[in-house]
């Protein structure tokens, strides 16, 4: 078993994970494995596991990818087949039971939002972020039924005319981190009052669409 860390650049594809007649990040990594021969044509390497999900058009700096292959399988071998938006840049081996989704203890998104300080208040961002911080059940901010109590960690810096949105975590439930951010969006553009992420973080269900 091998991890490799991979980075990305998602403007050319449809979120990491396969999906049918569109372009996805895995679709590359499991093209280059079998140009290399590590597993064989329409299969995906044995054992293979990835960290992480992220959405179209999302860039990554350390996904981490994990499948058995031979010891030559390097990040330069892989590299030399795989696209140029797609690149491995560490390697290390694994135990057999590593598991690349349920052994990471922490994850991390970064939004690079576009919030010019006239248009933007900082402060009214700061305090809807920091009222999700912790152990909350984020059931309003996410179509899943289980695992929706979560604790996040995190923050916000400006740097010029954009706001950088870093959210921790063990793990995320679906559309979490996308939904959180657009909340502490709105409340810090004036779209949405502070109150709103008490309604987001309260027991009564909330439409996503009215945050």
């Amino acid at each position: 078993m091998r991890a490799f860390r991979v980075a990305y650049d998602g403007r050319p594809y449809h979120g990491f994970q396969r999906q049918p007649d569109v372009p996805t990040v895995e679709d590359a990594i499991f093209d280059a494995c079998r140009a290399l021969g590590v597993c064989d044509d329409d299969e995906e390497p044995t054992d293979y596991a990835a960290a992480g999900r992220t959405d179209a058009g999302v860039s990554a700096l350390a996904q981490t990818v994990a499948f058995d292959c031979p010891d030559w399988c390097t990040p330069r071998a892989l590299n030399s087949e795989l696209p140029g938006t797609v690149r491995a840049w560490a390697a290390a081996d694994a135990p057999d039971d590593f598991h690349a989704r349920h052994r990471p203890t922490r994850r991390e998104y970064v939004y690079d939002l576009h919030a010019p300080t006239e248009r933007f208040d900082d402060d009214r961002a700061k305090a809807a972020f920091d009222a999700c911080r912790g152990d909350h059940d984020f059931h309003n901010l996410t179509p899943d039924d289980h695992g929706t109590v979560r604790s996040i960690d995190g923050g916000l810096t400006r740097d010029g005319d954009f706001l950088l949105v870093r959210v921790e975590a063990g793990g995320f439930a679906r559309e979490l981190v996308r939904r959180l951010v657009s909340l502490v969006r709105a409340v810090g553009s004036g779209a949405a009052p502070l109150s709103k992420v008490d309604d987001a973080l309260g027991p009564d269900p909330v439409s996503y669409t009215h945050l």
